[in-house]
């Protein structure tokens, strides 16, 4: 019934990612989407927070990152279609950080956004 499901920085959380897309392909009325947003683990904003975790910290210790592959990967096991990647936050940890418009050109960037549609 929803034409849209968004996955935040949330994936990466779950206990069962699979099972989590397969949700929302569930959920979601013909020709819907699914968008997922991750920090991408071999971005040097997913080494840095990797890094925090390996450190003990209270929130990325629970993290399972994943790279931009892996989700495509993912989603397509679950049933969509792949419809564009967009990535975002391209200065590094520490850097001084500047207004960035999204981009197509998604490697080795912070922040990265794949959208996908239900497959029929």
């Amino acid at each position: 019934v929803f034409g849209t499901v968004v996955f935040i920085v949330t994936l990466c959380f779950v206990d069962d990612v699979a099972a989590s897309l397969s949700e929302a392909r569930r959920v979601l009325r013909g020709g819907g989407e699914v968008v997922s947003c991750i920090v991408p683990r071999d971005s040097p904003w997913g080494r840095h927070y990797a890094a925090k975790a390996r450190e003990g910290h209270p929130f990325y210790s629970y993290a399972r990152f994943m790279t931009v592959p892996e989700l495509v990967g993912l989603l397509r096991e679950a049933g969509f279609n792949v419809a564009g990647v967009i990535g975002t936050l391209s200065f590094k940890p520490g850097g001084t950080p500047r207004v960035e418009e999204p981009s197509e050109e998604w490697a080795g960037r912070g922040f990265v956004c794949v959208r996908a549609v239900k497959s029929p």
